[in-house]
């Protein structure tokens, strides 16, 4: 079978769906190699899944800095040197862009050579890489129905946005994580990252929720920074929680909660419409183009289950309320996996590319 580079990183919400790619093409016996910067924070997780890669120079646009846009110059240039120089050597069968500047030399050197292309966009409003890149590129395909308005009639797609199988397969197993089964469990993460504001208002929180203290638990992924102080704070306040600074079996915690506190990334607002619970969307306010407040809004409208909060408006006693109200009316809506696993689509059209 052919070969098949995947171009993208920095964040989960560009590895995550490549994943999903390369591991429904795997399972034909095409060859995948992921091309992300160097020393990518993603590449811990392409280890993890026992995927190939390769990393090139690359920085991100320097949009508020005139000063960065020398070295920003620089890099694109020997990114796309590194980019061609790997794609001639390899000659891939095709070319998936998962948006972000490390797709874009990858992109454009796929277009040099002939070698057909096709680039995902997650967001409701597309990257600026993208956009670019939706010129030269031979497919185009969304997550959302509303984003199709940003790119070309003719070449443009609705494939969704690519769940990992794990996710959409996961079991309860309150074990795992050592929680109690009959306690109500509340999911707090924040991204790949963690999420500061997100993390200590939570924690927070804790102190207007005492009366609930034996019948709930947390799961909380804080990222590195928080890790120390959120753990001690749940410590200290005596509840049930299992702290983590971080954890690569997210599909454990998504099944047994109750209640999901997160970002709205696009990865995690699609993992959401397949999971069994609220969640409470609390979007990044620097997200350029405010994406993730337009992806939460798709994500609601669409009929998902739950509820925005914008960062301004987040205090401890206000999550609390939230979460309150949440274990004292508990309102669960089954949003069954489709029998055709959603990564199926854009797999479909990548074979499409390969056969012309």
């Amino acid at each position: 079978m052919g070969s098949i580079i995947i171009a993208g990183g920095g964040t989960g919400g560009h590895i995550y769906p490549g994943i999903s790619i390369a591991m429904e093409l795997k399972k034909y016996d095409y060859k995948v190699c992921f091309v992300v910067k160097k020393n990518d924070k993603g590449i811990r997780i392409l280890q993890e899944h026992g995927l190939s890669y390769e990393e090139v120079p690359a920085m991100g646009f320097p949009r508020r800095s005139f000063l960065k846009l020398f070295s920003f110059s620089i890099s694109l240039v020997r990114g796309f040197i590194s980019s061609a120089m790997f794609i001639k050597k390899t000659r891939p069968s095709a070319v998936v862009g998962l948006g972000g500047y490390t797709s874009f030399n990858v992109v454009l050197a796929a277009k040099l050579f002939g070698i057909p292309s096709i680039i995902h966009e997650q967001n409701y409003i597309p990257g600026l890489a993208n956009r670019a890149l939706s010129i030269f590129a031979d497919k185009v395909a969304v997550s959302f129905e509303e984003s199709l308005r940003y790119f070309g009639k003719k070449k443009t797609i609705l494939t969704g946005n690519p769940v990992r199988t794990e996710v959409l397969n996961a079991k309860k197993d309150f074990n795992k994580l050592n929680l109690d089964e009959n306690r109500f469990t509340v999911f707090v993460f924040g991204g790949s990252q963690g999420a500061s504001a997100i993390n200590l208002c939570v924690a927070a929180s804790l102190e207007y929720l005492e009366e609930y203290r034996e019948n709930m638990q947390f799961i909380h992924i804080t990222g590195e920074n928080d890790f120390e102080k959120v753990k001690k704070t749940y410590s200290e306040r005596k509840f049930k929680a299992s702290v983590l600074r971080y954890f690569s079996r997210i599909e454990y915690a998504y099944a047994v909660a109750d209640l999901i506190i997160c970002r709205s990334g696009a990865t995690t607002v699609a993992e959401l419409r397949y999971i069994d619970a609220p969640a409470i969307l609390i979007p990044y306010p620097h997200a350029t183009d405010n994406h993730q407040y337009y992806n939460a809004k798709a994500y609601l409208s669409s009929g998902g289950l739950g509820e925005i909060i914008v960062e301004k408006d987040l205090t401890p006693s206000s999550i609390a309320q939230k979460i309150s109200n949440h274990i004292d009316n508990p309102h669960r809506k089954s949003l069954k996996a489709p029998t055709k696993l959603p990564q199926k689509k854009i797999f479909e059209e990548i074979v499409k590319l390969m056969s012309g």
